[in-house]
């Protein structure tokens, strides 16, 4: 097995300290992404047997870079491929396009393995988005599932986290994208968080905590406020706190992630990516039944 010549081109541009010239970008993913370069120069060997022991197919560098090929968005995708013990690590980042000099966009890190079974398996290692690149995170999700479809993988692992200060509200996200608790109970600080969290406003719960079984059912909460308005609990408790959980996706069609992902791409007005990845799904009976 061989890949694409991307990993064994010896042009006069590769073999140049590799840098990265994107203005924005923090310094952790700077010197890692940095990093993960050096390591796909210096290893293709070592990568040509991790596609092999994970997939059991041949793959190329093209077939991880389409994961995150975004064109109608007006972004510079940079995506590397390189190997680290028992995984093959896949590393973008997309920059603004439009100005003069690069400005950072996202981040995004997967982590391929071989699987207990034949099945790889997927952890997103991480994955930040900026406001400038703010409506494409539908898209590659939606991407990211279509490819392990295509290759056999049936879960997806994350660890969803919320960060204000740096715009970051994974919580939120991920439990709308249908993901699950790891380990299919919610961690007890949420329980304890979320009650506290509606003492301090003084809001009112709609619900049991007790009854908060699964991410999605934490971003739906909803409670009345002092003016007996109605206020999203569980969305503001998502953004506004730091917090973090692990998840995991179930990819198979008829699960109830699938099914919540798809529901969301239609609460969304996502037509196109319904279309394009579920044109058997017509509209969910939840829409349209009052």
């Amino acid at each position: 097995m061989s890949l694409e010549k991307p990993y064994t081109q010896e042009t006069e541009i590769e073999q140049q300290e590799p840098k990265i010239d994107i203005d924005g970008i923090p310094e952790f993913e700077a010197n890692y992404f940095i990093e993960q370069l050096t390591a796909e120069r210096e290893k293709e060997e070592d990568i040509q047997k991790l596609v092999h022991k994970i997939f059991k197919e041949q793959l190329t560098k093209k077939d991880f870079q389409n994961i995150f090929a975004l064109e109608p968005y007006n972004l510079d995708i940079t995506t590397i491929v390189s190997p680290a013990r028992d995984k093959l690590i896949v590393t973008t980042i997309l920059s603004e396009e439009s100005s003069a000099r690069k400005k950072f966009a996202g981040y995004i890190e997967l982590h391929f393995y071989p699987g207990e079974t034949e099945s790889p398996e997927l952890h997103i290692e991480y994955r930040e988005i900026t406001s400038k690149a703010q409506g494409i995170g539908l898209d590659i999700q939606c991407q990211i599932d279509d490819f392990c479809r295509s290759h056999n993988i049936n879960t997806i692992h994350n660890e969803a986290v919320t960060n204000p200060d740096r715009g970051m509200v994974g919580a939120y996200v991920w439990a709308r994208y249908g993901y699950d608790f790891e380990y299919d109970t919610p961690p007890p600080h949420l329980l304890e968080r979320i009650e506290a969290f509606a003492q301090k406003l003084r809001v009112t719960i709609h619900a049991d905590p007790n009854s908060l079984k699964r991410p999605i059912d934490f971003a739906k909460l909803e409670g009345t406020n002092e003016q007996g308005e109605p206020f999203p609990l569980g969305k503001e408790f998502l953004t506004k706190n730091e917090c973090t959980w692990m998840g995991k996706k179930d990819l198979s069609p008829n699960s109830q992630s699938t099914q919540d992902f798809i529901m969301y791409l239609h609460e969304r007005g996502r037509e196109d990516l319904l279309k394009k990845y579920y044109p058997e799904e017509s509209t969910p009976a939840s829409l349209t039944s009052n």
